[in-house]
């Protein structure tokens, strides 16, 4: 079956839709284990391209052991910020079908009262394999009086979703809910 050409108002739509369940699906965890969110903050390119950042890039790109529990504020002070980039389109030379699919993402839950961290990252476009896989987690402590996370080590896992990190903050740390 021959690919269907896709115009930008079709890809811009289906970025739209998928971004909007997203912040459904975000706000409906909150409520349930009692956790406060700050706006997310999205953008869609003219090329169809959308990317949403938990609460902003700035804000993102400048998480460290120093910073102040944002994104989504747990009642144990932990939280988590993300990162995605999702395209409408063909995510493989074979798919027939288009979908929407992320091209890049970042999931990171930090536990300042215990110096912890985690975050898996999708970012193809970085380092070599061997040493950078393409998707992978980061799981590390850090010292008192730190100023930045570790960067390794960076153990190989499969694609993840928001979802499921979603549901693995409250099975692991159950001290997130609310009473």
């Amino acid at each position: 079956m021959a690919r269907q050409r896709l115009n930008i108002s079709k890809q811009k739509h289906e970025v739209r839709k998928y971004l909007r369940q997203l912040e459904a699906e975000l706000y409906l965890f909150a409520a349930d284990v009692g956790a406060a969110v700050q706006p997310l903050t999205v953008f869609i390119s003219n090329d169809g391209i959308g990317e949403v950042f938990l609460p902003s890039r700035a804000v993102f790109e400048k998480i460290n052991p120093r910073s102040q529990p944002t994104g989504i504020v747990f009642a144990d002070s932990s939280f988590l910020v993300f990162h995605e980039v999702v395209r409408f389109g063909y995510p493989h030379e074979t798919d027939t079908e288009p979908k929407n699919y992320r091209s890049l993402y970042g999931y990171h839950y930090q536990r300042p009262e215990d110096h912890f961290y985690f975050r898996f990252d999708h970012h193809p476009d970085v380092g070599d394999r061997h040493t950078h896989p393409l998707y992978h987690l980061h799981s590390a402590g850090w010292l008192e009086g730190a100023t930045k996370l570790q960067e390794g080590p960076r153990y190989e896992v499969s694609e993840t979703t928001l979802a499921r990190v979603l549901r693995l903050i409250p099975v692991t740390f159950p001290s997130i809910r609310r009473l």
